[in-house]
């Protein structure tokens, strides 16, 4: 399941982000900086996109990725440790 997600997740987003910056990007600031995010990003070690996603998935939306938020899970036991939390997780690893 975590796979399927960060596939679900991480193919569009890749594959969308690569063709408009190379296809209908053009030469600003923006898109400087932002290609620049993306070779800086290719060399930051799994670990740190570890505890970001356990800063950004499992503490901060911890309501959303437990499922609390939609009410399909119990208030006193939903903490965010879930497979969603693990498969967006690794996508964000991967789309670098």
């Amino acid at each position: 399941m975590t796979i399927l997600i960060t596939i679900v997740v991480a193919f569009p987003v890749g594959v969308c982000a690569a063709i408009y910056l190379e296809e209908y990007a053009g030469d600003s600031a923006v898109n400087r900086l932002i290609r620049t995010n993306i070779n800086n990003l290719a060399g930051v070690p799994s670990i740190i996109y570890g505890m970001l996603g356990l800063a950004v998935f499992v503490r901060g939306l911890e309501r959303l990725t437990s499922g609390a938020i939609f009410g399909l899970a119990d208030p006193t036991s939903a903490n965010g440790r879930t497979i969603l939390s693990a498969g967006l997780t690794l996508a964000c690893s991967s789309c670098r």
